[in-house]
């Protein structure tokens, strides 16, 4: 019995991982350029942290990178995600429509990470505004080695799917331009763009675009874990799904009467399709009949010349000869209609039969051409009206309006939100253009900055929030490397409302790390501990520990503004 028990225990967790996985509808695809210097190593680093964000998200979507020949990860295992080297630009198109194409795949977020396509190389301004792309190749000078913006669209095209576009490489926005400018199926696109002040200028530090993606990934982790901000976006992603389903109805009420004038302009296309037939048909048949009245006339007039020399002719040698070239022209006479002509009798009757039949062809011939004016009178009316018809049956088609995906408006949202968030923070000239969707609520992240700690060489950057609805305290962070770059979220375990204790863990390949901290009362200070090792600190502060309201951001009065370190 404990046997079967334990089975069917598993079974029902096997199941329910199953039905989990078949329900995923978001994927991402995280693109790695090649390096144009061997140190390059922020390629990696930031694929990697984008990975760990996109994971972040729960359910977690299915999540795929793409690296270079000999590239590999630093995350160890964690998160699951699919892995895999492209060897040249083929390749990795293939590679790419074999992730946006994934029929689990509802709607794709694509990352863009490594350097961007000028129009001579990596160190020059794109052609044009809409001319972008991003190095894979191991050249700098032909579209061979970079992937463009065109090669995007293409695929997503032929995918159609709902995708959302985040680009971290100069000239970011000529590509992001390039890719919605060629894409056809406009309405399947949610577009977020950050780009870089450097876009429409020829060179420029890249640093900003560092920094951007470094402040999207920062915010991304930190929106997450903050449950008021999520309850705001939550709400925003309900409004806008209403919003969706009420403009699908308008669609589909749009829709339905367009499929009332293509069936009317069909019709009329079909019955002018008709009409046009039977004329080109006739004029075929017309033409024919006339070109075969005039060859007969020609034919004719060479038999009457063949008769009379027959006539008159006294060697049997040439006689024999001229009999050949009449039977051969009797041949071709038939050929073109023209039976019963007499092959023997006396030459004046064969010669009026002759000209009979040449009266009789001449009016053939005027009667197709007379026929043929008629068709060409007519064609002028029915062909520009079947040409028209069908531009408008092809338009009537063209304006059918798309559903807007049932697409996961929650994860939209925290990526427009992430994007606003870094832009200000990097205040600069790199836009945020969200075709889709439409944000319908306001949601301010809080101005105050994370707070910085180092434990044990491990970097942490966190906020402490109440949630409102729970009263309680909740750690929100991620963990960073010694440049500040995210690498991973952090989970809150236990943080109680005093803030006199918290608790959260972070995952490092397939370990899970706990960090604790609690207020010695005595000291006045944190003890921290790793692991449920303790820790010593070194030139710490201490300020009293001071709360707002329930349900706003708690104050960062402990870790404000510097930075301490703790040491074995």
């Amino acid at each position: 019995m404990q046997n079967l028990f334990t089975c069917l225990k598993y079974f029902a967790f096997l199941l329910c991982a199953v039905l989990k996985l078949a329900a995923q509808e978001e994927c991402v695809l995280i693109i790695q350029g090649v390096r144009d210097k061997p140190d390059e190593d922020f390629f990696n680093n930031s694929s990697d942290a984008m990975a760990a964000a996109m994971a972040a998200f729960q359910p977690m979507p299915n999540i795929t990178v793409l690296r270079p020949k000999n590239e590999s990860s630093n995350l160890k295992t964690p998160p699951k995600r699919n892995e895999k080297n492209y060897k040249d630009k083929e390749d990795l198109l293939k590679l790419i429509e074999e992730a946006i194409c994934d029929a689990k795949c509802k709607n794709v977020v694509i990352s863009f990470i490594g350097h961007g396509m000028g129009s001579t190389g990596i160190n020059n301004a794109p052609a044009n505004n809409k001319a972008g792309g991003m190095k894979v190749g191991p050249g700098n000078t032909t579209t061979n080695d970079y992937l463009t913006a065109a090669d995007m669209a293409e695929i997503i095209d032929k995918c159609k799917k709902s995708v959302k576009l985040i680009p971290s490489q100069c000239f970011a926005e000529s590509m992001i331009n390039g890719i919605v400018d060629e894409l056809k199926n406009k309405h399947l696109v949610g577009v977020a763009v950050g780009s870089s002040p450097w876009d429409k200028k020829s060179y420029g530090d890249i640093g900003g675009i560092y920094h951007f993606l470094k402040y999207f990934l920062e915010d991304y982790y930190l929106i997450l874990g903050d449950p008021n901000v999520m309850e705001q976006i939550k709400k925003n992603a309900a409004e806008l799904k209403k919003k969706n389903e009420q403009k699908n109805k308008e669609i589909e009420a749009e829709n339905k009467a367009i499929q009332e004038k293509i069936k009317i302009c069909e019709k009329e296309y079909a019955d002018l399709t008709k009409k046009r037939d039977a004329l080109s048909m006739q004029t075929v048949d017309k033409n024919k009949e006339k070109e075969n009245a005039e060859n007969a006339i020609k034919l004719l007039e060479i038999r009457k010349t063949l008769e009379t020399a027959l006539d008159g002719e006294k060697d049997k040698n040439k006689q024999k000869m001229l009999r050949d070239t009449l039977k051969k022209n009797a041949d071709a006479l038939k050929a073109v209609g023209v039976t019963g002509l007499p092959s023997s009798g006396k030459l004046d009757k064969k010669l009026e039969k002759l000209m009979n039949e040449i009266v009789k062809q001449q009016a053939k011939a005027t009667a197709a051409e007379t026929t043929l004016e008629k068709v060409r009178v007519e064609w002028a009316v029915v062909n520009p009206a079947w040409v028209a018809k069908g531009a408008m049956l092809e338009d009537l088609k063209a304006s059918i309006k798309a559903i807007i995906p049932d697409h996961t408006p929650i994860m939209e949202l925290v990526i427009h939100e992430a994007f606003k968030s870094a832009q200000e923070k990097t205040k600069s000239s790199m836009p945020v253009e969200p075709v889709v969707p439409v944000v319908t609520g306001k949601v301010d992240l809080p101005a105050t900055p994370p707070t910085h700690v180092e434990v044990k060489n491990q970097h942490f950057y966190f906020r402490k929030v109440i949630d409102q609805k729970t009263n309680k305290c909740t750690v929100v962070g991620y963990r960073a490397d010694s440049n500040g770059n995210p690498i991973g979220p952090i989970t809150t375990k236990e943080c109680d409302i005093s803030c006199k204790n918290l608790n959260f863990s972070y995952q490092d390949g397939n370990q899970t790390h706990d960090v604790k901290a609690s207020l010695n009362e005595d000291t006045k200070k944190y003890d921290f501990f790793y692991d449920n090792e303790k820790v010593a600190f070194y030139k710490a502060e201490y300020r009293k520990a001071e709360l707002i309201l329930p349900g706003q951001l708690l104050a960062e009065v402990h870790f404000q503004t510097f930075l301490i370190k703790f040491q074995m």
